[in-house]
């Protein structure tokens, strides 16, 4: 069985296993399957403004140059007491979902988030929204991990109501933490780190990770408005070697050599402990 065999026949099972359990909700061009979801957690769904999402997808498509979006996005959205196990098998996950995350699986198409009751389902939602965006454009895991998953974080702050500056406030305070405990990843070093690699992760290995990526996509976006260049879809356009030396490459791109890049990336993490409008605004 070929790739696009295998493809279908995974999406045909995942209609069989959670289709016939769900509930269609559209939000514009989202398309969610609410999935033993409960009366509270689908009235949140359905409380969901459309202009979020569009207003994130406007953002993707004009930071990363991505001409022709998706007409409809999918997502699975399980309920609290749904169990997972069953549809880790079945995507062929590395490490099966928690509660109140959220994935893109590339195999279906389609984001899945499992609710827990804490994170907004929106915030979430979004954050995967950015994942699927640059694979739909063919762009999909072309990006170091670090940066792609902070952008996609970087998103949700400018576009969630729920979360205004949350995600800035705590990023600071989470890199403050690091350097305290002597935690910190170099730029360097976080730029090499995969998916996988993260995955396995202890929870306070992986929350310096993400409050790390949330400033190197908060940084870079910060060069990217000051120049008036889209570096974000330059970056996209790099191709042998880039996963070599990605933070090289990186700094290379915003005129600096890597030394440079990493000494201002942490002066625009001391500015923002003072401040958040440089990580949060347009």
């Amino acid at each position: 069985m070929g790739y696009s065999e295998r493809m279908a026949w995974t999406k045909i099972q995942l209609w069989l296993e959670l289709g016939r359990l769900a509930r269609v909700v559209r939000i514009g061009v989202v398309r969610v399957y609410c999935c033993a979801c409960s009366e509270r957690e689908l009235a949140e769904i359905l409380a969901i403004d459309s202009r979020v999402f569009d207003a994130a997808i406007q953002s993707l498509s004009e930071d990363f140059a991505i001409p022709a979006l998706p007409r409809t996005i999918r997502f699975y959205v399980l309920g609290s007491t749904f169990s997972s196990d069953r549809l880790t098998s079945l995507l062929g996950l590395s490490a099966p979902l928690t509660p109140g995350r959220g994935c893109w699986v590339p195999s279906v198409n389609a984001g899945i988030v499992w609710t827990s009751g804490r994170e907004q389902v929106s915030n979430t939602m979004i954050h995967e929204i950015s994942h699927g965006i640059l694979y739909h454009a063919g762009q999909g895991g072309k990006l170091p991990t670090a940066l792609e998953e902070g952008y996609a974080m970087l998103v949700v702050t400018r576009h969630s109501p729920m979360h205004g500056v949350g995600d800035a406030q705590w990023a600071i305070k989470g890199i403050s933490l690091g350097i305290e405990r002597r935690h910190i990843s170099s730029l360097k070093d976080l730029c090499k780190l995969t998916a996988p690699q993260v995955l396995k992760m202890s929870r306070y290995r992986s929350a310096m990770f993400y409050a790390q990526s949330f400033l190197l996509a908060a940084f870079v976006d910060s060069l990217s408005r000051k120049s008036g260049e889209k570096l974000l879809a330059k970056l996209l356009a790099y191709e042998a070697g880039f996963f070599q030396e990605p933070a090289m490459r990186i700094a290379e791109l915003c005129g600096m050599s890597l030394c440079e890049f990493e000494g201002s990336y942490w002066e625009f993490a001391r500015d923002c402990r003072n401040t958040t409008k440089g990580c949060t605004t347009k």
